[in-house]
């Protein structure tokens, strides 16, 4: 290995948590932002499919962020799963998962929106998100040869609280 050696946690020049951007709160939707499919297009045969997705849309709290133009895009988004279930290529379903995500309307699109239901962590809270290998990852075999992966007071502490 060439470079010089990793500095110690004490000596590193960065001691705060990374920060990747404010989360937004978003109360809960009290009336839907996206208007009913039988008002955009009276008369359209929509695959039941499609009213499913639609009446899930209409209930996600991130709509309540849609403007004009966002509840264009989610109409033509119903059109293209509209197209993509009655025939269209493997394509389209590619398309259309980016528009849910660019809408905000999967768990990738809501976490690159920061957009969060309810109330984030309190402020100054560290919340770990990495599961703990041997509890959670690990296979039940791998848990019970393995020792501590790493040799320091927060392992010992949770070997002897198992």
């Amino acid at each position: 290995m060439s470079g010089p050696a990793p500095k110690s946690a004490g000596m590193r020049a960065r001691r705060n948590l990374p920060a990747g951007g404010e989360w937004t709160t978003l109360p809960p939707l009290i009336e839907p932002v996206l208007p009913d499919l039988g008002d955009v297009a009276p008369g359209a045969a929509w695959s039941p499919r499609v009213l499913a997705l639609w009446s899930g849309w209409r209930q996600d709290f991130a709509t309540q962020l849609y403007g004009p133009s966002e509840i264009a895009m989610a109409v033509e988004l119903a059109y293209l799963v509209d197209a993509a279930i009655t025939g269209g290529k493997a394509t389209m379903w590619t398309e259309a998962l980016k528009w849910m995500d660019s809408l905000a309307l999967t768990p990738k699109g809501k976490r690159i929106a920061r957009v969060c239901p309810g109330d984030p962590p309190a402020a100054g809270a560290v919340v770990n998100m990495t599961p703990d290998f041997r509890r959670d990852v690990a296979m039940p075999s791998v848990r019970d040869r393995r020792g501590p992966l790493v040799d320091s007071p927060v392992v010992r502490e949770q070997e002897s609280n198992r």
